[in-house]
């Protein structure tokens, strides 16, 4: 699934330009006297490609940064705003085009402060979420209950990034909820906490929305300035639907069996009703609080109808998706299975197993 059409190139830059370090610390200002900051997109704009660079004076006693002149790719740059307040400058230009592996110059000055170095941007890398995806046709979201976790999974188009930004947020008025954290590039798998999900049950708008966009940075010194050059790939989105819990039913919550091998179990309950998913950790402390250690799960095409009784760990029922095991089952250690099933519209329930090997 892309839901994204246009490329999106972001470069941020901080770069220390002269520093007014006070060695008898007396008082005064210590510190570098300006932060420069530039992002760049590729064609995300109308009129093609655009650089915006943020200048702050970090100093108060320097010269205000409306005065910054910024040169890039030989382009001097225009200043759009200033913020007296903030004592930060926006300067642009839509005739600059970085490209990977390609150096450039870049100069700054501003007062008695001004530098200059070369750069290049490293390349940008896709993401691809593999799970959860859409419904076959579009037509419906992977479902999840409000408090349970949800098992997130993504590949690379191009070299693996040093890490990616993740982020998980949806509303249910007036409630806003939002996740977001850095995670090592070589991971491509994360769990949303559960109590992250809580109360995003029912009929919230719009849907919650999971959010990976892979991040690489390249870091460039010379005697005047340090440069730090963060290039933000294509990121991918998906969506998904949380349910209530069910807490008016008097049906019983269905039991959970654990048969099978030791290293190969096979989970079964007593109910003809379909389960909508089901998860396997392996057990922590804080187990049934975020449920971290997820180690497989998978999800029904189709929530309303589910998948029969008789799953084995590892093996994907007809009309399901999820990711694949992270890891084996090993003999000597505790597990839990949770296993969530549509009730009605708009609710659910979720039914927890543990058990030892």
């Amino acid at each position: 699934m892309k839901k994204l059409l246009l490329l999106i190139l972001s470069v941020f830059v901080i770069f220390f330009a002269c520093s007014d370090d006070d060695d008898e610390n007396n008082g005064t200002y210590e510190g570098v006297n300006y932060q420069v900051a530039v992002s760049y997109e590729m064609g995300y704009t109308k009129d093609g490609d655009s650089l915006l660079v943020e200048v702050t004076r970090r100093n108060p006693d320097t010269v205000s940064p409306d005065e910054a002149t910024v040169t890039v790719d030989g382009h001097e740059l225009t200043m759009t705003e200033y913020d007296p307040y903030d004592s930060t400058a926006y300067f642009s230009s839509s005739e600059v085009t970085l490209v990977e592996d390609e150096e450039y110059e870049m100069s700054f000055s501003c007062g008695d402060d001004s530098a200059s170095t070369l750069f290049s941007t490293p390349p940008p890398v896709t993401v691809n979420i593999t799970s959860p995806v859409m419904m076959p046709g579009d037509t419906m979201y992977p479902t999840f209950i409000e408090g349970d976790p949800i098992g997130v999974t993504w590949d690379y188009e191009g070299d693996e990034p040093p890490y990616v930004y993740f982020n998980f947020s949806g509303v249910n008025v007036p409630l806003f909820r939002e996740y977001q954290i850095s995670i090592p590039g070589n991971v491509m798998t994360h769990t949303i906490p559960g109590d992250t999900t809580m109360g995003l049950g029912g009929h919230g708008w719009p849907m919650p929305v999971i959010f990976v966009c892979p991040q690489n940075v390249a870091t460039y010194d010379s005697d005047e300035l340090e440069i730090d050059i963060s290039v933000t790939g294509m990121p991918d989105i998906a969506f998904v639907r949380i349910l209530e819990s069910d807490s008016t039913s008097t049906e019983p919550d269905p039991e959970i069996t654990i048969g099978g091998e030791t290293t190969l179990p096979v989970f079964t309950w007593d109910q003809p009703r379909g389960a909508m998913s089901l998860s396997v950790y392996r057990n922590s402390e804080n187990h049934g609080q975020d449920h971290t250690g997820m180690i497989w799960n998978c999800q029904s095409y189709d929530p309303t109808v589910g998948f029969s009784s008789g799953v084995t760990y590892g093996v994907f029922p007809d009309d399901t998706w999820g990711s694949e095991p992270t890891e084996d089952i090993i003999a000597g250690e505790e597990y839990s299975v949770m296993i969530t099933f549509w009730i009605s519209e708009g609710y659910g329930i979720t039914v927890v197993e543990s058990w030892s090997t």
